[in-house]
C-alpha cells in the first residue's frame, strides 16, 4: 500500500560535500517529522537548486509527502500519489487467473502442461530465495499439483498451503517483464531444468507456446504493453537454443514388416490379455490411430466389409488421453475428448485393410461385443491402460529383438506403431492429402514429421518414367500419320 502521509514539519539542512576516491558529490539533506531524506548531485550548483526548491515550498506553507519526501506539487510526488489506471498484478496472481481461465476447455494432458509452465514461470519470478525447508522440489510440487490444479486447490494440505502462501506474497509484478533483460533472464529459467540444463526440445516447444499464450493474456488485461516473447528472437538470445517447429520422426524407431509381425505375435503370446493387446497394436500398425484413440474406440466405430475379403472402415469420434486423476473433471484417469485438431462432433474415416478387417470381425464375433461397448478392454473389463500396453510391448521386444536392439529406440513406444503405418502409406505412393486425412493431421505437419523416413523413390521414378508416355489415341494418330507419309 502506498504511503499517503503528509506533514508540515520540515527541516532543510545545509548542503554538504561528500568526498569519494575519484570525485566529490554534493548531498542535500532534509527531514520530514524527524525522518531523513537525502539526494546527491554531481556538482554544487545542482544541489543548491534542489535545496532552494525545498526551502521555497516550505516558506509557501506547502505540505510534504512521505512517499517521496518532496512537496505535494512536485511532479514525482504527483505521480507517486496517483493510482495507476490499471493496478499492477503479481506473477502469482496472473498465473493463477490464467490457469483458471484455461481449465474448463483444456484437455487433461494440456492442463498438466499449463500447470508445469506456470509453475516454472512463478518460480522464476520470485523476489526471494526459498529457505532450505522449502526446497525447489517442494515449492514446485505445491504449485503444480495443488495451486495450479483447479479441482485440487480447495483440498490443499496445511503444509502445502504454507508454501503457497509464502510464494503468493513474493513474486514480482508481471509488468517487470517489459524490461528486455529481465524477460530474457526469466524465460531462460523457465525453459531449463532444476539442474540448469536445457529441457528436451519437445518440452521447450510446449512451454514456449504456453508462455506465448499467457503473455498475450497479460497484454489483453493491460499488464503488459506488448508480448515480450514476440519481440525476442530466440535464435539470437542466450535464453535458449534455436528450436525446430516440428520434430521429425527418427528413422531408427521404425522396424521392417517381418519384425513388426513378430513383435505383434509376441505381444499375444507373452501377455495374459494377449489377444486384445495384440489386436489393439495391430490396429495402430495397419490403420494409424493414436493410442488415445485406440483406448476410446467402440465396437460401433468399426464398419465391416459387405462381402468376405473386402475392405472395412474405422469411423473415429473420440480420444481418451490418460493422465493423473487430479487433472480430470470427474476424478477418473481418462477424459474423453473430441479428436485432436477437430471440433467435438467431427469424425475421421480410415480404410481398414481386408487382413485387419477379418481379424476385427472375428474378434467382435468371438467376444460377442455389442455396439456401444469398448472395442478393447482391460483383463477385468475396465478401461485399457497405457501402462498395460507399454509393458506388453516391452515383453515382446525382450522376446524378439537382440540385446542391442532392445537397448535401441527400435519400436520402443506405442506411438511407433502409428509412425510405422503412416510411413508405409507414404512410401507406397499414397498421396499425402489422403494420408493426412486418415491420420487426422494436416499435410504440412505430416510431411514435416515424416520427411526423414519417406523412402518412395522407386514409386516416384515409376511415375516419372510414365510422364511422357503417349496416350492410346496419340499412338494411333502417330501410326496413321506414318502410313500417310509412306504413301
Amino acid at each position: 500500500m502506498k504511503d499517503v502521509r503528509t506533514t508540515f514539519k520540515v527541516r532543510v539542512w545545509a548542503n554538504r560535500p561528500v568526498k569519494l576516491a575519484k570525485r566529490t558529490h554534493y548531498q542535500v539533506r532534509w527531514f520530514l517529522d524527524g525522518q531523513e531524506f537525502n539526494q546527491s548531485f554531481p556538482n554544487a550548483k545542482a544541489a543548491d537548486s534542489h535545496r532552494s526548491m525545498l526551502v521555497a515550498a516550505l516558506r509557501n506553507g506547502e505540505a510534504f509527502a512521505f512517499v517521496t519526501g518532496l512537496p505535494l506539487s512536485h511532479p514525482k510526488t504527483v505521480e507517486a500519489r496517483t493510482e495507476p489506471a490499471v493496478q499492477q498484478r503479481s506473477a502469482f496472481d496472473l498465473a493463477t487467473a490464467f490457469v483458471d481461465r484455461k481449465w474448463r476447455d483444456a484437455a487433461a494432458a494440456y492442463r498438466v502442461d499449463i500447470a508445469k509452465a506456470m509453475t516454472a514461470f512463478t518460480a522464476a519470478m520470485l523476489t526471494e530465495t526459498p529457505s532450505a525447508r522449502i526446497s525447489g522440489t517442494k515449492l514446485r510440487a505445491a504449485l503444480r499439483n495443488w495451486q495450479f490444479a483447479v479441482t485440487q486447490r480447495k483440498a490443499m494440505p496445511a503444509d502445502v498451503a504454507v508454501i503457497v502462501e509464502w510464494v503468493s506474497g513474493r513474486t514480482r509484478p508481471v509488468a517487470d517483464l517489459e524490461d528486455a533483460n529481465t524477460f530474457e533472464d526469466v524465460f531462460s529459467k523457465i525453459v531449463r531444468k532444476l539442474d540448469g540444463k536445457p529441457m528436451a526440445e519437445s518440452s521447450y516447444k510446449r512451454y514456449r507456446a504456453i508462455m506465448n499464450n499467457f503473455l498475450a493474456y497479460c497484454v489483453r488485461f493491460k499488464q503488459l504493453e506488448v508480448n515480450p516473447l514476440t519481440a525476442m528472437e530466440i535464435s539470437d538470445t542466450k535464453a535458449s537454443p534455436p528450436t525446430k517447429a516440428i520434430i521429425p520422426v527418427d528413422r531408427r524407431r521404425l522396424t521392417d514388416q517381418a519384425t513388426a509381425e513378430a513383435l505383434l505375435a509376441a505381444v499375444g503370446r507373452t501377455s495374459r490379455n494377449g489377444r486384445v493387446l495384440e489386436l489393439a497394436m495391430e490396429v495402430m500398425y495397419r490403420a494409424g490411430p493414436r493410442p488415445e484413440e485406440i483406448v476410446a474406440m467402440e465396437v460401433g466405430d468399426f464398419v465391416g466389409a459387405k462381402t468376405g475379403g473386402g475392405w472395412g472402415e474405422l469411423v473415429l469420434y473420440e480420444a481418451a488421453p490418460e493422465t493423473a486423476k487430479r487433472w480430470t473433471d470427474d476424478g477418473t484417469r481418462r477424459q474423453r475428448r473430441g479428436l485432436k485438431g477437430r471440433a467435438r462432433s467431427e469424425s475421421r474415416r480410415v480404410p481398414v485393410h481386408p487382413v485387419l478387417e477379418q481379424k476385427l470381425s472375428a474378434y467382435i464375433a468371438e467376444k460377442e461385443l455389442k455396439p456401444g461397448t469398448r472395442m478393447f478392454s482391460g483383463q477385468r473389463g475396465g478401461e485399457l491402460a497405457y501402462s498395460v500396453l507399454d509393458k506388453a510391448l516391452k515383453r515382446a521386444r525382450q522376446a524378439v529383438l537382440s540385446e542391442e536392439q532392445v537397448a535401441s529406440a527400435l519400436a520402443k513406444t506405442l506411438y511407433d506403431w502409428r509412425h510405422l503405418c503412416l510411413t508405409n502409406w507414404l512410401n507406397r505412393g499414397i498421396p499425402p492429402a489422403n494420408v493426412a486425412q486418415w491420420a487426422g493431421s494436416s499435410v504440412p505437419v505430416l510431411l514435416a514429421t515424416y520427411v526423414n523416413v519417406i523412402d518412395n523413390e522407386a514409386v516416384l521414378r515409376g511415375l516419372l518414367d510414365r510422364m511422357y508416355d503417349l496416350p492410346v489415341d496419340a499412338e494411333v494418330l502417330r501410326d496413321v500419320s506414318g502410313d500417310q507419309d509412306d504413301g
